[in-house]
C-alpha cells in the first residue's frame, strides 16, 4: 500500500489546463483550439495524448505526440453548440503517464449558423453571417448596436 502512495507521489500533474489561454472555454469557436498546460512533480515531458470526446462519448479526435512541449492545437473543428471534454496524458522519459487531466469546452454560433429572428410572422430562420457578436447577443440571438449581420 506505501508503494502506491509513493508511486502517485512521483508521478508528473497536470497543472493550469487551457483551452485558448481559457481556463472555463464557453462560447468560443471551434477551430483550431489551442490547449496548452503547466506541469508539476520535478520530471520532463516526453510525448502527451489528447483526446476529445463529445458528451454521448463518440471519440471526435485523438493526438498522440512524442514531444516535450505542452501545446497541442487541434486539427478537427468542434461543431457549433457542442459541449466536449477535452483530456490530456503526459508521460516522461521512463514512460511513466500522469494522471489525466480534463477541461470542458463550449463552443459558441460559428461565423455562418443559422438563427431565429423574431418577425411579424413569428420566428423565421435565416443564414447568417456574423463579423462580431457578444455572449449577451449570442444568448438571445439578437443583434446589438456594435454588430454588423448580414444576411446571406
Amino acid at each position: 500500500m506505501k508503494m502506491k502512495g509513493k508511486e502517485t507521489e512521483n508521478r508528473m500533474k497536470i497543472r493550469n489546463l487551457q483551452v485558448n489561454h481559457l481556463t472555463k472555454p464557453v462560447g468560443i469557436s471551434g477551430k483550431n483550439l489551442r490547449l496548452s498546460w503547466n506541469l508539476e512533480g520535478g520530471k520532463k515531458q516526453n510525448g502527451f495524448e489528447v483526446t476529445v470526446q463529445d458528451t454521448e462519448g463518440n471519440v471526435l479526435e485523438i493526438v498522440e505526440e512524442e514531444s516535450n512541449t505542452m501545446v497541442c492545437i487541434l486539427k478537427k473543428e468542434i461543431p457549433s453548440r457542442t459541449k466536449v471534454k477535452i483530456c490530456v496524458k503526459v508521460w516522461d522519459e521512463e514512460k511513466k503517464e500522469s494522471e489525466p487531466a480534463g477541461i470542458t469546452v463550449v463552443t459558441g454560433i460559428n461565423q455562418e449558423s443559422q438563427l431565429l429572428f423574431r418577425t411579424k410572422h413569428g420566428l423565421q430562420p435565416r443564414m447568417v453571417r456574423l463579423e462580431k457578436m457578444t455572449l449577451w447577443q449570442e444568448k438571445y440571438m439578437m443583434p446589438g448596436k456594435n454588430s454588423r449581420w448580414n444576411m446571406v
